[in-house]
């Protein structure tokens, strides 16, 4: 449990709100109890990149950075990690590959002394909880988005002694449909490096058109939303007479119905985002890390995810942001 906990007080302290709070107040005899080094082991089930994916890679740079040994396992690796990986079936169709990749991690686990199982995944809590009960390993979870509803999940947690949770819709559905006990969840949100997304004051940029990115992927529900902001947004500026030019990045052009490849939409698949490449923007749309990136930037941020269109990200609204990860999770919607 102490291993847990300490390890859990360090995950807080990569994001970089709580990382900022944490240099402000200077609680120094936290980092008396988080200082010795754990041997930590991610889990994930990547089929593609996601945010669940970036999220951890961000995790891990930074705990390898604080002299911790960091291992990651998944179906699949999608986005660069200083971690010493290893491919295994995470997310797996049947009780027999369910068991030989157990089998595996534990093996894994035994081998290189293994003291703390972060999973990011359904199908790898699955797993993790199942290894965490035979090797007594501690066992935490980031919960990356609502979960689909089960009497499983209320009759048995299986994402391990504590949970994280990446904003509070969240949380708010852990404790009132699953009855998980509040006081060990916690909310703590995407980290951001601040040395590579640093402030400026926003000025307009020198081009004739209003140049606006879109990042993210754009498959399953972000290619309606893709679709519905670039249909709207056109009708609005082209109403009101102006020059624009939108550039998806993280989009295939084969991800959008042919209506949408036309000369003023700009597909860039793989770039890695800094500071420097988003104050060549007007304004940046997204959800959940690209927001915070960009608000981070001093860059006009619109905040629109799979679940909801919150706008233009304000001193007014940033709080009712916070709690759907910039629009990517309501009420109602699952991971």
């Amino acid at each position: 449990m102490i291993q847990t906990l300490r390890y859990l007080i360090y995950t807080a302290l990569t994001s970089f709100f709580v990382h900022f709070v944490f240099k402000i107040v200077g609680l120094i005899p936290l980092l008396c109890f988080i200082v010795q080094s754990v041997v930590i082991l991610h889990i994930l089930s990547q089929n593609h990149l996601t945010g669940s994916e970036v999220y951890a890679s961000s995790l891990i740079d930074w705990q390898i950075k604080n002299q911790h040994k960091v291992y990651q396992i998944s179906n699949g690796f999608y986005y660069p990690t200083q971690a010493q990986t290893l491919t295994l079936p995470i997310e797996v169709k049947s009780r027999t590959e369910f068991k030989h990749s157990q089998k595996k991690l534990i093996e894994f686990i035994k081998t290189h002394q293994i003291q703390v199982i972060h999973s990011h995944s359904r199908a790898a809590a699955k797993l993790a909880h199942a290894v965490s009960c035979k090797t007594k390993v501690a066992h935490v979870s980031t919960l990356h988005g609502r979960q689909h509803p089960s009497w499983s999940k209320k009759i048995l947690n299986i994402y391990g002694q504590y949970q994280i949770a990446i904003c509070e819709n969240v949380k708010n559905q852990l404790v009132s449909e699953f009855k998980y006990t509040d006081r060990k969840i916690k909310i703590i949100r995407n980290g951001v490096d601040a040395s590579i997304f640093n402030f400026k004051i926003f000025k307009k940029t020198t081009s004739e058109k209003i140049k606006i990115a879109i990042i993210g992927r754009a498959t399953g529900p972000k290619k309606t939303r893709t679709e519905v902001f670039l249909t709207e947004f056109t009708k609005l500026l082209t109403g009101k007479n102006l020059k624009f030019e939108f550039h998806l990045i993280g989009a295939e052009k084969t991800d959008l119905d042919p209506a949408f490849h036309h000369n003023n939409i700009v597909f860039i698949p793989h770039l890695k985002l800094n500071s420097d490449i988003l104050h060549q923007y007007d304004v940046v749309v997204g959800s959940g890390r690209v927001c915070m990136e960009a608000l981070l930037s001093g860059v006009p941020t619109i905040a629109f995810g799979e679940c909801n269109y919150e706008g233009l990200v304000s001193e007014k609204n940033i709080h009712q942001v916070l709690k759907s990860n910039f629009g990517d999770i309501g009420i109602g919607t699952f991971e």
